[in-house]
């Protein structure tokens, strides 16, 4: 099962196709960060229970963090930052700086955000550091 959370409620329902990657192409922030600041897909099938979460710098891009059914996590990098950093997000309902190179393009999270939506785990394509 997928969920996804948003704005601080928890759906079941995911955008698909071209309603998501309308929503990453727009990069709102007031979506991507919603209330608490971040938003959130969840996959769980039997022991595996893994989260994308996701917040946004309008200049600079998508932070995405990939926590495993372990609580370990990983990020995901860009190779050439969209800009100077550093990138503000709210995360926890906090402002967080980051550097530039923790942000990632709309292609990149798209990317990234469908095979997590298919697989569950970290896009190979993408490159990702411990957290």
């Amino acid at each position: 099962m997928i969920s996804f959370s948003h704005g601080g409620t928890v759906e079941n329902i995911v955008p698909e196709g071209a309603r998501l990657a309308y929503l990453i192409e727009t990069a709102d922030p007031e979506f991507w960060n919603g209330v608490t600041g971040m938003s959130a897909f969840t996959y769980r099938a039997g022991k595996l229970d893994q989260t994308l979460y996701l917040s946004l710098d309008p200049a600079l891009g998508y932070y995405l963090l990939l926590e495993y059914t372990d609580r370990s996590r990983i990020y995901a990098t860009a190779a050439v930052p969209a800009g100077p950093g550093p990138g503000l997000i709210w995360w926890g309902g906090e402002r967080i700086e980051l550097p530039a190179e923790r942000f990632v393009s709309s292609a990149e999270a798209h990317r990234a955000i469908a095979w997590f939506l298919e697989t569950g785990d970290a896009d190979p394509d993408t490159n990702w550091e411990l957290f």
